[in-house]
């Protein structure tokens, strides 16, 4: 009951028990006393007495720790603002959870406590002030629950996150929208991370936004798999993010800035489904693409039209490698022609091969740029739309790429030079196509790619001699048999040019039907190669003189001993005539060529020899041709006649050039054309050369003329020559080729008795001037306005010849000009006479019984009929031309049923057009009212004329049988019905 005066006065305290002391009334006791206070006194230190005492005397106390949790349980709201610092945080954490009236406290005396102890009830119950006073040392001793407490816990400071455990964070009760960036930007990575998903996903945009990259890279995918809040994010923020296990409905939902802040890392994170879940894919950078997995764009069900070419530029090998056809099906142009070459070169064959994108928009580059595996992927459409310009640059690597399967169908092969075609795989190429094949693509072929062919295509070659030497080897021996027995299209260099085994492999019935100039064009090598030539001896029996002997010196005794006796003693007269004539001729030059020719065992009365001698002689002129000379070359001609009998194409040839029956050369190869005449004495080398180069090499050519070589055309298709080998070009011709139509229909074997092929690749071709037979010589430069056939070539070489011939021995110009004429044409190429009745001469009564009679039987007896027409007619059925005005034509046969003529049109007898090649016309129709012109021509040809007699026995030396002289003999009624070629226009 001491009053507060008293205990002041009293002076032995100390000696008080700590109850007794708690029974004192101090709140007098001077500051001075309350700073000694000892331990036992604090301990008995009440609430009430606390409650007492003043700020002063409070905050004299020495020892606060020393207070019992009663007696802070004492401090009255008045007090708690006073105290000071000191007193604040040398309170213990019981001591401060005793404290009823912390909410007195400011907010940095608040961050003072400690409050670890206080109660959730405590803490739950924290006011704005005491929130924000709370330190980071504060926030590091409170418990999981006790975070758990907090009502307001974002009302505490930034600073006081860096404290927050990962247990306690993931305690906070409230939504972490409630949070400020600076507050978790001052978290641990380590305590971030440990949101939960949900509460992750309650951050709010802004503030996302707002957390720095350090923090936004350390969420952990599960929270971002949580979260749809990225919206503020930049790009730069977004590729900081772990998307890993994102949702696939937030890939749906992308923004454009998100997609353009995605990684390359990220990318590789994502499954297929987050992937395919993407709305805008091909909105992300190109650079992104370096993280996708060949798994993802295996398994990617995005539509690769939208990607860029850099996207696809920057996708690994490996995932560029995995992009399915079906993908590669919707990439766009643009995207590959973006590609860049190591790219394109990435592609495989599947990946080509799905292409769906017009190949004609792609260029040469991107095709080179392919690997040559690739190029197996092109399929047979994408082929077909590849412009001709862009195939013809392909590099030879990947031409040599393209399989067999390729090649067969791939357009434009006829664009790529000799070089390239050399590369292509043409073993599957169609025989349709092998036939067709031009100059420059035989001229490419390989031997391997000769190698490859197989029996059907072997025989689909169609121009063996523009195969070159070293192509020809690859003919194996299995494949000559593919060539059938028919090998008259072969050429004496195409024989030369095979291995010895593959001509070794050639039959005895194919090696007779070669032509007589590619027999003896054989070397000696590939001559011995045969081993069968005893079986050749019946084709060797029709060689005419100069051929067999330019055979002969490869002829060993025991074969010549095989030959006819004729033919021996034709080789014995050349040996011994040979000898003889060098001893003879007198001019050195001469004697020297000659005695060279006979020292190499060749013959000085072949085709060849002489036309070496006579070029030898030319050559080494030194003024004009002198009488010595001359003379010797006189002589040599007699010779040539001894031996190979003057009615030989040979001396024929040699006549003409020493003027005989006639014949004068009008020269027209060079300058404007002149009449050189043939040879003399005084002839100047130039005149010499002139005339060798007419008569021998046939290079003589028209004036004015453009050139189609025939080269690769063979002189006669097989089976011969026919009826559908004409067509007129725009030369006025018409007499000439009609007559020849009327001829090759009733006795092609004629046609043939007309052409020698000589060894220098020229064309020997018998006219008849007055009956009598002269042979001028053509090369293969045929006019171009001039008759064509694309199988054969003995038409155009016999319209050239015939120019040739009229201008040497009818006194023509040398020119295409002087071809149109009459019925003659018909005397020039059979050497017989002709009957001729002229409408205008004939009452239309006899025209058509008497005359008709006359034509019937000589159409029946296969006597050649020409028709000179000078009306036009119609077939009514189908509107076609028939009859044309001032035009020739043959007439080829009769109908029984109909009584009509049938004729044909030297415009093509097989045209089907608006011109009928082949057609009937009634005795009536070819009066055409009795025309001026109007007239019909038939050659009376018996087969006993002088020159009918003359023919047989040439055709007997020249490979043909008496057949093919025109006799009387009944022949076929009806016109060839064979397959009609394509229309010259």
């Amino acid at each position: 009951q001491l009053t507060a005066e008293q205990v002041v006065a009293m002076n032995s305290l100390q000696e008080l028990t700590s109850a007794q002391f708690g029974l004192l009334n101090i709140s007098g006791l001077p500051v001075s006393v309350i700073a000694n206070l000892t331990s036992t006194e604090y301990a008995g230190l009440s609430a009430k007495q606390t409650a007492a005492l003043s700020a002063e005397q409070i905050n004299a106390l020495q020892h606060v720790d020393l207070l019992s949790v009663a007696a802070v349980s004492g401090f009255t709201a008045a007090q708690m603002p006073a105290l000071s610092d000191n007193v604040l945080s040398n309170l213990s954490a019981q001591q401060v959870a005793a404290i009823t009236h912390l909410s007195a406290l400011n907010s940095q005396q608040f961050g003072l406590l400690n409050i670890s102890q206080l109660s959730e009830s405590a803490i739950n119950g924290l006011s704005k002030t005491e929130y924000e006073g709370l330190t980071a040392l504060q926030v590091a001793t409170l418990s999981p629950a006790q975070i758990k407490a907090m009502y307001h816990p974002s009302w505490m400071s930034d600073a006081t996150a860096s404290a927050f455990t990962p247990e306690q964070v993931q305690n906070i009760s409230i939504g972490m929208n409630w949070f400020s960036a600076g507050w978790l930007n001052n978290l641990s990575l380590e305590t971030l991370q440990a949101m939960t998903p949900v509460q992750a996903g309650q951050i709010s945009s802004a503030t996302l936004a707002a957390l720095d990259n350090e923090h936004l890279h350390s969420l952990s995918a599960e929270q971002i798999g949580g979260m749809n809040n990225f919206g503020g994010l930049s790009s730069a923020q977004f590729g900081l993010l772990d998307l890993s296990k994102m949702q696939t409905s937030v890939f749906s939902y992308l923004s454009d800035t998100e997609y353009k802040g995605l990684t390359a890392n990220q990318i590789a994170t994502l499954s297929a489904e987050q992937i395919n879940a993407m709305g805008h894919a091909a909105w992300m950078t190109d650079d992104a693409a370096s993280g996708f997995t060949p798994d993802q764009i295996k398994n990617c069900t995005q539509n690769f039209y939208w990607f860029s070419p850099g996207w696809f530029n920057n996708l690994t090998t490996e995932a560029f490698h995995a992009i399915k056809p079906e993908q590669m099906g919707q990439v766009y142009l643009d995207a590959f022609n973006g590609l860049d070459a190591e790219r394109r070169a990435q592609l495989t064959a599947d990946q080509v091969g799905g292409i769906i994108y017009n190949f004609y928009f792609f260029s040469s580059d991107w095709f080179n740029s392919l690997s040559p595996d690739a190029m197996k992927g092109i399929t047979a459409d994408q082929l077909a739309h590849i412009q001709t310009d862009n195939f013809k640059h392909w590099d030879n690597d990947h031409l040599a790429a393209l399989t067999a399967a390729q090649v067969a169908v791939a357009p434009h092969l006829n664009a790529l030079t000799s070089d390239q075609f050399g590369y292509l795989n043409i073993s599957e190429l169609p025989v349709s196509s092998i036939k067709q094949l031009s100059k420059t693509e035989y001229q490419g072929l390989t031997a391997q790619q000769i190698a490859s062919l197989s029996a059907e295509q072997i025989q689909g070659l169609q121009h063996l001699s523009w195969i070159s030497a070293a192509a020809t080897q690859g003919f194996t021996t299995a494949q000559m048999q593919a060539f059938g027995n028919d090998l008259s299209g072969f050429s004496s260099t195409f024989l030369n040019n095979l291995s010895l085994d593959a001509m070794s492999a050639l039959t005895p019935s194919q090696l007779k039907t070669l032509t007589p100039v590619a027999f003896i064009g054989l070397e000696y090598r590939h001559f011995l190669a045969m081993n069968n030539f005893s079986d050749l001896i019946d084709m060797v029996s029709s060689f005419t003189s100069d051929q067999l002997l330019t055979l002969s010196p490869m002829l060993s005794i025991e074969q010549q001993g095989l030959l006819s006796q004729g033919q021996q003693a034709l080789i014995n007269k050349s040996v011994d005539t040979g000898f003889s004539l060098v001893d003879s001729v007198h001019d050195p030059i001469l004697k020297t060529s000659m005695h060279n020719a006979v020292t190499n065992d060749s013959s000085l009365f072949s085709f060849t020899t002489i036309e070496s001698i006579l070029k030898d002689l030319a050559s080494q002129l030194t003024g004009d041709l002198n009488a010595n000379q001359y003379n010797d070359i006189k002589y040599y001609v007699q010779q040539v006649g001894n031996v190979c009998g003057t009615d030989s194409a040979v001396y024929s040839l040699l006549s003409g050039l020493m003027g005989t029956n006639g014949a004068s050369v009008y020269w027209s190869a060079t300058g404007d054309g002149e009449r050189i005449g043939s040879l003399s004495e005084g002839s100047s080398a130039t005149q010499f050369n002139q005339l060798i180069s007419t008569w021998f090499d046939g290079a003589n050519d028209p004036k004015s003329s453009s050139s189609d070589h025939v080269d690769g055309r063979p002189l006669f298709a097989k089976g011969g020559p026919s009826i559908n080998d004409i067509t007129q070009g725009y030369i006025g011709d018409c007499s000439l080729l009609s007559a020849l139509q009327a001829v090759v229909e009733t006795a092609p074997d004629f046609i043939k008795s007309m052409i020698v092929q000589n060894p220098n690749d020229t064309y020997s071709v018998r006219f008849f001037n007055k009956g009598v037979a002269q042979w001028v010589t053509v090369d293969g430069n045929a006019y171009s306005s001039g008759t064509n056939s694309a199988t054969s070539s003995w038409a155009a070489i016999v319209e050239r010849a015939n120019v040739d011939f009229e201008a040497t021995y009818l006194n023509e110009v040398n020119a295409y000009s002087s071809l149109p004429g009459g019925y003659d044409k018909l005397g020039e190429i059979t050497g017989d006479t002709y009957t001729t009745f002229r409408a205008v001469y004939t009452t239309e009564e006899k025209w058509n019984t008497t005359d008709f009679d006359i034509l019937k039987t000589a159409v029946l007896n296969g006597q050649p009929v020409q028709l000179s027409s000078w009306d036009s007619s119609v077939n009514a059925d189908t509107g076609q031309t028939n009859l044309v005005g001032g035009h020739a034509f043959a007439i080829i046969g009769f109908d029984d049923v109909t009584n009509d003529f049938i004729l044909t049109n030297p415009w093509g007898a097989f045209r089907t057009d608006g011109v009928q090649g082949t057609f009937e016309a009634s005795m009536d129709q070819m009066w055409q009212k009795g025309n001026y012109n109007t007239g019909i021509a038939i050659v009376n040809s018996t087969g006993a004329s002088d020159a009918a007699g003359q023919l047989v026995h040439a055709m007997a030396a020249m490979n043909t049988s008496p057949s093919a002289a025109l006799t009387t003999a009944a022949l076929p009624v009806n016109v060839n019905n064979g397959t009609l070629a394509a229309s010259h226009a």
